[in-house]
């Protein structure tokens, strides 16, 4: 949610959770009309998103961060729905033909792929780990503040050491394998 509220608020957003999505029924039957329709099979909801921000642009998507306006959703049961609901977003995310979008998960993965390659290959690779726990342990405490779920917070450091290999590994196995969803294929 944190990234996609900033994404909003800098004036660009590119991701959507459809649980969290208000659109007036006829903008939604338009767009939706539009979409590819391997698009609209997967049910992806930030083709929506992107669809809107092409028609309409700069102030058509607004973030409602009140208490009130949030939708909580369940987490994956468990390691392997975790796993299958990230390679279907990575599936999705190569089939992305809105440049900011395509250009943020490719970003996501190089500077993931880099850090990984920086602790074997530099001698300072540790310290640009520690940075970047550093400033991510940061931003995410003012998140989990922000949200009233401090708790999580003990999770962080243990994730912040798999966050890289896991994010590389599952972009590169989206590239070649499409889980099911909903009983379709991504």
């Amino acid at each position: 949610m944190a990234a996609t509220e900033a994404a909003v608020r800098m004036g660009r957003p590119v991701m959507a959770n459809g649980a969290n999505m208000l659109i007036r029924k006829e903008d939604y039957l338009l767009l939706t009309a539009e979409l590819d329709p391997a698009d609209r099979r997967v049910g992806e909801d930030v083709f929506l998103l992107h669809a809107l921000w092409a028609r309409w642009g700069k102030g058509s998507v607004v973030f409602d961060d009140r208490p009130e306006a949030r939708v909580h959703t369940s987490a994956p049961g468990n390691i392997r729905q975790f796993f299958l609901q990230m390679l279907r977003w990575g599936g999705i995310a190569k089939r992305y033909k809105d440049r900011a979008a395509a250009g943020l998960s490719l970003l996501v993965f190089l500077s993931n792929f880099s850090l990984i390659f920086s602790l074997f290959a530099l001698p300072l690779g540790w310290l640009l780990w520690t940075t970047k726990v550093v400033t991510d342990g940061f931003l995410l405490w003012k998140v989990v503040s922000k949200y009233d779920r401090r708790d999580a917070f003990h999770w962080f450091l243990p994730q912040s050491l798999l966050y890289p290999f896991y994010t590389v590994l599952i972009g590169a196995l989206s590239l070649v394998f499409s889980p099911l969803w909903k009983r379709r294929a991504v």
